[in-house]
């Protein structure tokens, strides 16, 4: 069907867009690669003309059902395509590798050279029984809620100068979504919710 309406149009070539098209309504697209989902959703819907003007069906008055029909159907193909998760937590469990160095999480968790990290969502920063913190990590005033702990996870120096803790940070969106998802698991028990 996409075929037919580019080949009208005078071919792939000639038609604007033709693989986010084809890429949209195979279901291939995925929205957190290709960028903001408005800008995609603009350029998807407007129907850019071939060069050289007016398709043949304007010429005998119908183009806005031909548009209506595309976009409809474009519309329609976007919404059936459920959004993949935030994070996965078997992809987090990798990335925390790279903090298992320093912190533990689960039933048997102990300080280390980190906290524990059980329940770290929602627990006032400097707060685990037992854990020599930085006077800057105590006084920080921080609640560990997700939006917080993204923009930590990043820079840590940064979002609270003079932490104790060294990690330059995770840089790519999907590990942090990961690591997020990994950790929202863990109770203040350390059970899995």
């Amino acid at each position: 069907m996409l075929r037919t309406f580019a080949a009208r149009w005078g071919g792939e070539r000639n038609w604007p867009h033709f693989g986010l098209w084809e890429r949209l309504l195979s279901g291939t697209l995925d929205w957190r690669q290709a960028g903001n989902d408005v800008d995609i959703l603009r350029k998807v819907v407007r129907l850019d003309r071939p060069p050289g003007g007016k398709v043949a069906s304007e010429f005998e008055g119908e183009p806005s059902m031909l548009r209506s029909t595309l976009m409809a159907s474009l519309m329609l193909a976007a919404l059936s395509h459920p959004a993949k998760a935030a994070g996965e937590p078997a992809a987090g469990e990798k990335v925390f590798q790279k903090c298992r160095a320093c912190h533990q999480i689960g039933e048997t968790a102990k300080n280390a050279v980190g906290p524990r990290l059980n329940g770290l969502l929602g627990r006032p920063a400097g707060s685990i029984e037992g854990y020599s913190y930085s006077a800057a990590n105590k006084s920080s005033g921080i609640v560990w809620d997700e939006p917080t702990f993204r923009d930590y996870i990043k820079a840590p120096q940064v979002k609270i100068p003079s932490t104790k803790m060294v990690f330059p940070g995770l840089k790519t969106d999907q590990e942090i979504d990961d690591i997020v998802a990994f950790l929202k698991q863990f109770d203040a028990d350390g059970k899995k919710k």
